[in-house]
């Protein structure tokens, strides 16, 4: 008899091999033409949306008795941002995905290791296994991890909102404790404006010289009971700031703020940077040219057709 681990792998193997196998598949989804085969039972495991999706149309897939299905998640475009500082807070939008993202999505949750350690790839992933999309809590826990080492600390107030929206806890205390580090003047002109009241409880915690991912949840979830003032965290910023940035002036800190990496291209607001490369910015004419739209141009979050055509809303 094999080991228990050995079992363990070739069941993750198994698994692993039944992506996109069209011989097994019981749903097909589509995103800009583009199809993948997919079981029901795999997506349901690992997904709460496709639990959620799943769970509404059982009682109709028994009356029919038609076991394979047919769904859209192309991205909406009509409300989708390109570029991560485009986000303000917005009710209702998407983050800008193709198929090839959508791909390396459910790869995933096939069991695929995600390779990529590009930022704008990791957000998009994070898009996608956020509670705002598919709602794979394991996915956006592996995109924290990486975004946590390798983020863009020149577009911190980008990345505070983003993290903020996706649900990137780890990204988000990374950032807030940057913030803390530069001291009072980048705190007060830059950095309180952004703030929510969570935001000051992390910051609360940082300026109690403790670690804030051990409270995260608690103060996520609103039973971080601990008092503060904006006033104390003030004063405790300014006194506590790293020495190395004792001589930190206004001029340094509006340029670190407008300086910009060429390698995190949905960051860099192009109205107010013109010095970056246009040419590595990702093209949406090439997308389309590449990858047909349907013929339908009024996109839906979420779509089933097949002999009839069902629209998902976001009430689910």
């Amino acid at each position: 008899m094999p080991p228990k681990h050995q079992i363990y792998i070739d069941r993750a193997e198994f698994v692993r091999s039944l992506f996109n196998d069209s011989t097994t598949a019981n749903i097909l989804l589509r995103v800009d033409n583009f199809h993948i085969y997919a079981h029901t039972s795999i997506l349901y495991c690992v997904s709460g949306f496709f639990k959620k999706i799943f769970k509404l149309f059982a009682r109709k897939i028994k009356e029919d008795g038609n076991n394979f299905l047919f769904h859209d998640y192309s991205c909406n475009r009509e409300i989708a941002i390109n570029k991560l500082y485009e986000y303000k807070g917005q009710e209702k939008v998407e983050l800008l995905y193709d198929i090839i993202d959508f791909q390396n999505f459910i790869a995933f949750l096939y069991g695929y290791p995600v390779e990529t350690r590009d930022q704008d790839q990791l957000f998009v992933l994070a898009y996608l296994g956020s509670s705002h999309k598919f709602d794979v809590p394991e996915l956006v826990n592996f995109c924290d991890n990486v975004l946590y080492e390798v983020w863009n600390k020149q577009q911190w107030h980008v990345i505070l909102r983003v993290s903020k929206w996706l649900g990137l806890k780890k990204l988000r205390c990374q950032v807030l404790r940057y913030v803390y580090n530069q001291g009072e003047l980048m705190f007060q002109r830059h950095a309180k404006k952004d703030l929510d009241e969570k935001d000051w409880q992390i910051m609360f915690v940082l300026t109690s010289g403790k670690d804030p991912l051990l409270n995260i949840d608690n103060i996520l979830n609103g039973t971080y009971n601990e008092e503060f003032t904006e006033d104390n965290i003030s004063k405790n910023i300014n006194n506590n700031a790293d020495i190395n940035n004792a001589d930190i002036n206004n001029e340094d800190i509006n340029n670190d703020m407008n300086d910009s990496n060429d390698d995190d291209m949905m960051l860099i607001d192009d109205e107010n940077y013109n010095d970056y490369d246009q040419s590595m910015e990702i093209a949406i004419a090439d997308y389309e040219k590449l990858y047909k739209p349907p013929t339908n141009d009024k996109r839906n979050k979420h779509v089933h057709w097949g002999p009839e055509t069902f629209l998902i809303t976001d009430d689910i």
